[in-house]
């Protein structure tokens, strides 16, 4: 009868569709790609899904780890749209890099470079940077700062730096004297003064090529010092603080402890020359905090996630998340921010929307 057929022919396109997933998953592990498909068949009876994991599904599942060698490696583009998609993917390249350091130190900064690029849509992009300036310290400190510098670039171009205070930690290690600290701060108000990301890594050259000049240290009177007063040569760990100010950005350091320095930046400018949003609507700087954490997240963040983030900023969290649809809903029309099962989500052509062209 034409029922069965139609039957008949909506099952098959069913286990086609669940072989095509299977295949799909194949392909996303090897790309590194986490997310994977659901292939199961839920809605068959018992009887049914036996036959079909026994005759269809295992033997799909022999034949697939044959066929991943012949899988081609992403291009470039494909890799720039997977690291997009997947914020965290970027790890496990990380991670071969730094598991594979040899004191290759040329080879690993032009790969973490390179990986930032391939990441250039990734809202996490900073972090990279972040992450292999702390690897690398144990080992060059120029380097370090070296990177140190790109997160900087890179999170410095993020919506919640507009109009507020910024406050970041670095490794210790990198500085010997609050010189070196002031020299410091010097290039990162250049830098968010005029993001030349070039003159900035130059600079930081500058910052330990100078040290090594101006200071020649005498061992000799070094020991005698140490041998008369033992407490002297404590003086030698310059304990690191240091303020700068110019008429663009207030910046103060300090060490909080013996591994870090905290960098507290306040730009003095009240305008907002190239705001995040657009001008109609009246975010604070917690809704701004709240809506970059949604960027960097893919736009779905679990609901968890979102009530800890509230509780930081001293606000409940649905409390939150009214304000900023009630903020937007003259604008969209519509929420921008909807709750799906233990995750809230942002539609990214309403994010487009109501950012700034």
């Amino acid at each position: 009868t034409e029922s069965y057929k139609s039957t008949i022919e909506t099952y098959k396109r069913v286990i086609y569709t669940a072989i095509l997933k299977n295949c799909e998953n194949c392909v996303r592990e090897k790309y590194c790609h986490k997310r994977k498909l659901n292939a199961d068949l839920e809605y068959l009876n018992q009887e049914y899904k036996s036959e079909y994991e026994t005759k269809i599904t295992f033997k799909v599942s022999q034949l697939l780890p044959g066929l991943i060698s012949s899988i081609n490696l992403p291009d470039k583009d494909t890799e720039i749209e997977l690291y997009s998609q997947n914020t965290n993917r970027w790890k496990v390249q990380f991670e071969e890099l730094t598991a594979n350091y040899k004191n290759n130190l040329k080879e690993f900064i032009e790969s973490v470079v390179s990986l930032g690029k391939l990441n250039k849509k990734n809202p996490s992009l900073e972090n990279i940077f972040f992450e292999a300036s702390k690897f690398i310290s144990k080992y060059d400190k120029e380097s370090s700062l070296s990177l140190y510098v790109h997160y900087l670039y890179h999170d410095l171009k993020s919506t919640t730096f507009d109009n507020k205070q910024l406050t970041k930690t670095i490794q210790k290690s990198l500085f010997k004297t609050n010189e070196q600290l002031h020299d410091f701060e010097i290039i990162v108000s250049e830098l968010i003064k005029d993001k030349d990301l070039d003159k900035a890594l130059k600079g930081v050259t500058k910052v330990y090529e100078i040290k090594r000049k101006k200071i020649q240290l005498d061992t000799s009177s070094i020991k005698e010092v140490q041998q008369q007063h033992s407490g002297t040569v404590e003086l030698l760990n310059e304990y690191l603080k240091d303020d700068f100010e110019d008429e663009n950005n207030t910046i103060k350091s300090q060490e909080i402890n013996s591994e870090e320095i905290e960098i507290e930046i306040t730009q003095k400018s009240v305008k907002i020359s190239h705001p995040a949003f657009i001008s109609d609507l009246s975010f604070t700087p917690i809704h701004v905090s709240t809506l970059e954490l949604f960027s960097k997240s893919n736009f779905s963040i679990t609901q968890i996630e979102v009530e800890e983030f509230a509780k930081s900023k001293g606000i409940f969290k649905n409390q939150l998340i009214e304000s900023i649809n009630e903020t937007c809903y003259e604008f969209l029309d519509d929420v921008l921010i909807e709750e799906e099962d233990d995750h809230y989500t942002i539609n990214t052509n309403y994010f487009q929307r109501i950012s700034a062209k």
